[in-house]
């Protein structure tokens, strides 16, 4: 006859439970972070993209954004708008920057007869059937000096409304509206000093800091279904 085996004092036949939810728990948590690491750098998915594919042998493909990146260096090249539109890139995609000074009256948010040219090009770069799958947003600067008009009580109508009027801009050129986006910040993202550490006003630093941003990076696949 095999004796029963006495259980410890404590042991419950449903311990296991415990260590088990732990197990789970540890998992879940695992899988949280590993999400927060995974923000996409557009532009180093897609050159990784490119690099595998040149290893297969299509050594002729580029990336959109790559692509994309020339076509607008030739279209300003070509417009020689150089000194107020410029083409760089970050970790979401492409950059380009629009002298505020040089496309609209001050204070204002109508755009100037002589910048329509470089905005029309442009939007006509934009709306090629190679670039559709590519959203636009449109961000509106200003510097610090604050503005009070009936219709722009802050620099924060004063910026949107600018970035506003590109997207309408935009839309009229035949752009979808769906892979457009305005937003203004105001005085609160500067790109250099507006001011000296004693207050004083930096003029060259505040032209500077007036400027309209277009981002411009893959759409998300919701916004691309409602494109199509």
């Amino acid at each position: 006859m095999i004796p029963e085996l006495k259980k410890k004092p404590g042991d419950s036949a449903d311990d296991w439970i415990i260590t088990y939810a732990d197990a789970i728990t540890l998992l879940l948590a695992f899988f949280i972070l590993l999400m927060s690491f995974s923000t996409i750098d557009a532009n180093k998915y897609e050159t990784a993209a490119v690099s595998i594919k040149n290893e297969f042998g299509n050594r002729d493909e580029v990336s959109t954004l790559s692509t994309l990146k020339v076509d607008m260096d030739d279209v300003i090249y070509e417009l020689e708008a150089e000194d107020v539109v410029t083409v760089g890139a970050d970790r979401q995609g492409l950059v380009i920057e629009l002298d505020s000074n040089a496309f609209y009256r001050p204070g204002s948010v109508e755009i100037l007869e002589t910048a329509v040219p470089t905005l029309r090009k442009i939007a006509e770069v934009l709306v090629s059937p190679r670039y559709l799958s590519l959203q636009v947003e449109a961000e509106g600067h200003t510097d610090d000096d604050p503005i009070h008009t009936e219709r722009f009580p802050s620099n924060w109508e004063l910026s949107a409304g600018r970035a506003t009027e590109v997207v309408r801009f935009f839309i009229g050129e035949g752009m979808n509206p769906q892979r457009l986006k305005a937003t203004g910040y105001a005085a609160t993202r500067p790109k250099v000093s507006n001011r000296t550490a004693s207050g004083e006003a930096i003029p060259e630093n505040q032209a500077k800091n007036r400027r309209v941003i277009l981002r411009v990076h893959p759409l998300n696949l919701n916004n691309r279904l409602q494109t199509l």
